[in-house]
Order: C-alpha cells, then sequence, then structure tokens
C-alpha cells in the first residue's frame, strides 16, 4: 500500500489498518446516551451505519492491496531461492526457482504445503502472464475470490493470449459476481482462440464419468461429468417427472428428482416421505446456467462451445450413450 508517497507493508501496514477502525469525523458519529455507563475500551461516539459502511468498503481495499502486496513478496521471495543441486527437481518443474522454497514458506507461514503452493502459484501466474489484473487486485478493484477466477479460467492460454483476455473483461469485471465474471472470462477465452477451445470440450467429453464420494450424515455424493447438452437433458427429464407426480405428493422438487433419478436407474419406486410440500417448478429451482430452449424449458444445445460463447442450436446425439467409458481413459 502506497501512502504520502511511502510504500507501507509489515508493521506499518497493520498500525493503518488498526487506525481504519477508529478513524471517522465527528459529523457522522452519533453520541451515546449520557446517562449510560462508560465502558472501558470503547468510544463514548457510535458511528453513523453509512460511515460504518465505508470503513467496511475502505478496509476491503486495503486487504485487497495487502494481498496482492504479499504475492508479489512471495514471487519475489521465490526469484531468491535458485534450484540447489540435480536432486532438487524445481518448483513445479521451473529451474529457476528451488523446489524447497515452498517447505520454507509453510514453515513461516504456518500454511501446509498445498496452501502455499497454491500461494506461490497463483503469484508466479500473475506476474509473468497477467500483470493488469494483479494490478487491478493491487488497486482495490478485484478481490481474491475474482483473480482466482481470471487465473483458473485463463490457465489454458499462452502469455499472449490471457494478455487479449484481460484487456476484454476487465474493463467490464467491476461489479460482476463471480459467476458472472465466470461466464465473461469463458466467452473471451473461447474467442480468443475458438479451435483450442473445441479440442477442449472434446477432450473433456471424451473424459467423461460418474464418481461417488462420501458425505456427511450418512449421505453420499454422486457426481456425474458429462457434457452440458447431455447434463441439461438429464435434469430437465427429472424435472418433467417430479413435476407430473401427483400434487399431494409430500416431497420438494429436489426430493422428487433425487428419487426419481434413483428408480430411473435401479428400476425400483421410492415411496413418498413425509416432509414439507413441494416447492417450486422445475425452472426455479434449476441452477442458474442450465441452458434453454426456445420456450424456455431446459433443453439440449449444440456440443461445444460457440465462438461467441452462446449456446448452440438444438441437435441430435452425435455419440452413443451407453458407450462404456473409463474414466481413466
Amino acid at each position: 500500500m502506497v501512502e504520502g508517497g511511502r510504500l507501507l507493508s509489515g508493521a506499518a501496514l497493520a498500525a493503518r489498518l488498526a487506525a481504519c477502525a477508529v478513524s471517522a469525523g465527528d459529523a457522522d458519529r452519533v453520541p451515546l446516551d449520557a446517562d449510560a455507563p462508560p465502558v472501558e475500551g470503547f468510544p463514548d461516539v457510535i458511528e453513523s451505519p453509512a460511515r460504518v459502511l465505508d470503513r467496511v468498503i475502505g478496509l476491503e481495499g486495503l486487504v485487497c492491496r495487502a494481498q496482492a502486496e504479499q504475492a508479489e513478496a512471495l514471487v519475489e521471495f521465490a526469484s531468491q531461492c535458485p534450484v540447489t543441486g540435480p536432486q532438487d527437481r524445481g518448483f513445479a518443474g521451473r529451474a529457476d526457482i528451488s523446489e524447497f522454497v515452498v517447505d520454507e514458506l509453510s514453515c513461516a507461514l504456518s500454511l501446509t504445503r498445498r496452501a502455499v503452493d497454491m500461494r506461490l502459484s497463483l503469484a508466479l501466474r500473475l506476474t509473468e502472464c497477467l500483470p493488469a489484473t494483479l494490478a487491478a487486485w493491487r488497486n482495490g478493484d478485484l478481490d481474491l475470490r475474482r483473480v482466482n477466477v481470471i487465473a483458473d479460467r485463463t490457465m489454458v492460454l499462452t502469455p499472449e493470449q490471457a494478455t487479449v483476455v484481460e484487456s476484454r473483461i476487465l474493463p467490464k469485471a467491476g461489479g460482476k459476481t463471480t459467476a458472472q465474471l465466470q461466464r465473461l472470462v469463458d466467452k473471451a477465452v473461447i474467442a480468443v482462440d475458438p479451435a483450442a477451445a473445441n479440442a477442449r470440450h472434446e477432450q473433456a467429453r471424451h473424459d467423461r464419468h460418474v464418481a461417488l464420494r462420501p458425505s456427511q450424515d450418512g449421505m453420499s455424493t454422486l457426481r456425474a461429468e458429462l457434457s452440458a447438452e447431455d447434463a441439461a437433458t438429464l435434469y430437465a427429464t427429472l424435472s418433467l417427472i417430479a413435476r407430473a407426480m401427483p400434487s399431494n405428493d409430500p416431497r420438494t422438487m429436489n426430493q422428487r428428482r433425487a428419487d426419481s433419478l434413483l428408480d430411473l436407474v435401479t428400476g425400483h419406486t421410492t415411496p413418498p416421505t413425509t416432509g414439507p410440500g413441494p416447492g417450486g417448478d422445475d425452472l426455479a429451482d434449476a441452477p442458474a446456467d442450465t441452458p434453454t430452449g426456445p420456450t424456455g424449458a431446459p433443453g439440449r444445445t449444440a456440443p461445444g462451445p460457440a465462438a461467441d460463447g452462446t449456446a448452440g442450436e438444438t441437435t441430435e446425439r452425435t455419440k452413443n450413450p451407453t458407450q462404456p467409458t473409463d474414466p481413466g481413459s
């Protein structure tokens, strides 16, 4: 953080953050009840809600600047720790940074090696390929979550392509939610190299699979990695079945979909269980990114991303849906 032409860091930055917690003009402060007994450690006035909100916003900017400064410091430290010898494989296979820098930072910051690896990888990605994003982070225009979205979604691009994407998305990134920013970045990534985007889609479709992950409270999560059009068709089918159930069915729409999936796969019928009444229709409960057909109902779209990031025309299945696939293939 720069203040008065001087770069604040470490203890000075911490002191500045602490000062923000008590700095405010008396015009926006409200006196406490004069008859109330004083409380040690608390001021005799309170700030108006508008003033407190301004302080919250200002502190958010300080947090962003501090995180960006730390990212730059991580890169500076790592660059001073070169590979030590033939047994040192280098950080992420790099010849200019020792693999043991992760261990040193892990001890210094009391973080796991994985957490340090992620921080350093992000910092290197920003300094080498996304300098404009780093600058926006330092200026408080982006927070860590949005910076991660940009870095993750552009990982498949060359530094030159990433720079083009930056120039297209950063002027529009302000005020975007992370989901909105993801869609904005994805469209720009597709547009900068449509052929590569289609190739990545074909590879991802080849790697489709189903995975089971234990959850809590005696539950598990069944996750299916499918193409966008196949997933939308499956979800729409489950929604249609759920909506066709009797109106006195006590299950919610989500419960009906889950039971319908189980019934379709196992051939059994799940009896209704007691619980709250059904809420909303299938579109109201559908994910925000569910593709829709011309009538607004979830429908199939053409496989692969279009160059402008929009959905394609309705099409027939182009691949055998029953063909077994090895997830590891």
